[in-house]
């Protein structure tokens, strides 16, 4: 099961954004929901989270500020920026990785097809990094090298034709 944590400091954002994935993504998906990001800084080390889906402006603390800070934490996985003022975020936006910005309202079939994605790259990284650890153990040191330059360029590979796609579907 994936967790997905969604944070928002308007409520009823967030309980269309849960309603929409779970109803489309269903068992597959726990959510967890924060109307103030502050909180989720808080709870941040007791989650195991596979997806960040995130508001830019709120009160208490921007989107971005968010962003940097779970990073400082160790957090590597994707985040989904979703705001109401994307043309005035965009710079700040486009300087950050791994990350993938939707503007509300929200085109929720997009962003259905977004989450799947991601977790179908995030899934094929993990089999590919376990295949590379497993081998690991019965190679030379060169060989690992080698093998692991090999994972960093599918890794890089499997990104690029996942954005390359979502780019021709939209």
């Amino acid at each position: 099961m994936k967790t997905i944590v969604l944070i928002d400091d308007e409520k009823g954002i967030l309980e269309l954004m849960s309603y929409e994935i779970k109803e489309h993504l269903g068992n597959k998906i726990k959510i967890i929901e924060y109307s103030n990001p502050l909180n989720f800084i808080e709870d941040y080390d007791d989650l195991n989270i596979d997806l960040i889906i995130s508001d830019v402006r709120m009160p208490e603390l921007t989107g971005i500020e968010l962003h940097n800070k779970i990073l400082k934490k160790g957090y590597s996985k994707s985040f989904i920026f979703n705001t109401g003022f994307l043309q005035d975020c965009m710079k700040d936006l486009y300087q950050i990785n791994n990350c993938y910005f939707f503007e509300k309202p929200t085109n929720f079939s997009l962003l259905l097809k977004t989450i799947s994605n991601i977790f179908t790259i995030e899934d094929k990284i993990t089999q590919v990094r376990e295949s590379l650890i497993i081998s690991s153990s019965t190679i030379t040191f060169s060989e690992f090298q080698k093998k692991y330059k090999i994972y960093q360029q599918l890794v890089r590979n499997i990104k690029l034709k996942q954005l390359t796609k979502e780019k021709l579907a939209s």
